[in-house]
């Protein structure tokens, strides 16, 4: 009886180790720990951080664009002039419907026909080839640009020196000062009349070619002068970088 009941109690011993042995085989192996120093991946992130917002570049403040004065500006002024000084001869010898029409007049010729029109064109040929000619014509256009000269720098002296309110003794000395000049220049400006006379007697068998020669000069010493505007300064802001 009692050698049955021990080895009862030994055949349940053995069951129950051979159960917590079977447990321990098929229960689940524990996580890893965590390395320190591991790199989260770049696009997680950590539970209760606030987000990054990048900080945004400051603007650079306001400045005037500015504006470069060319001569496709200064055409459009109806002058000859590219500034202050001698006019511009690039297109002297040019001669449009305009053109025509006064030479046309000036030589006193009837408009029949288109005859008259071709010989103006071989006129103006022949006055285009005269070197001494288109010479002249360059130093009636200084002449000019002295004047154009003369006529600014006696506006600014009086815009400086004048008072509004009277008529003073300075002011009177500055338009003295400046009718000597401009008698100076109109004396050199006859002396080129002079001069010219002489070189159209080379062309003084055609109506045409004096006609022209003479439209050209008194196209150069009636052309506007150009003046450049006033300086004022800006005061909205430094363009210096």
């Amino acid at each position: 009886m009692r050698r049955s009941l021990r080895l009862a109690m030994l055949v349940l011993c053995l069951g129950a180790t051979a159960l917590v042995a079977r447990a321990q085989e098929q229960a689940p192996a524990p996580a890893a720990p965590a390395t320190p120093g591991a790199q989260q991946p770049s696009n997680s992130t950590p539970s209760g951080a606030p987000s990054i917002i990048p900080a945004t570049k400051p603007q650079a403040p306001w400045r005037r664009a500015r504006r470069v004065i060319t001569n496709d500006d200064i055409d459009g002024i109806g002058s000859m002039y590219r500034g202050g000084l001698a006019p511009d001869l690039t297109y002297i010898n040019d001669c449009d419907r305009g053109c025509f029409e006064a030479v046309r007049v000036a030589a006193r010729i009837y408009p029949n026909g288109v005859q008259w029109k071709k010989d103006l064109l071989d006129a103006i040929e022949r006055v285009k080839g005269d070197g001494p000619w288109q010479g002249l014509l360059g130093d009636f256009a200084a002449v000019r640009g002295k004047f154009c000269l003369l006529e600014q720098q006696r506006n600014e002296e009086l815009a400086r020196a004048s008072d509004p309110r009277n008529v003073t003794p300075v002011e009177i000395s500055i338009e003295e000062k400046y009718d000597r000049l401009f008698k100076v220049a109109q004396a050199d400006l006859l002396a080129l009349y002079d001069r010219a006379q002489v070189l159209r007697q080379s062309h003084a068998s055609s109506g045409l070619e004096i006609a022209f020669m003479n439209f050209q000069t008194n196209r150069i010493v009636t052309a506007s002068c150009y003046i450049a505007p006033q300086y004022r300064p800006n005061w909205e802001g430094n363009d210096d970088p």
